[in-house]
């Protein structure tokens, strides 16, 4: 679960990722993302490891989220 959409649902790459961001949180994962000032924190809760099959398209979709979030660091 992507446990604090609804805080960042208006930030552009939440937006626009909101379909993969909300598969890869589809299992007992729990992960959030925070934006604290100029740092952006990325945390995942579990108990064990999860895996995720992902097709060519969204493994490409998922590195642009990545990309993006570093551009916004960049700011």
């Amino acid at each position: 679960m992507f446990c604090n959409y609804d805080q960042y649902k208006d930030k552009e790459v939440v937006k626009k990722h909101e379909q993969l961001l909300k598969q890869l949180g589809e299992k007992d994962r729990v992960f959030s993302l925070e934006w604290n000032g100029e740092n952006i924190t990325l945390m995942e809760c579990c108990d064990y490891c999860f895996g995720h099959d992902l097709t060519k398209e969204e493994c490409k979709e998922l590195s642009e989220v990545f990309r993006e979030l570093a551009e916004e660091l960049g700011k």
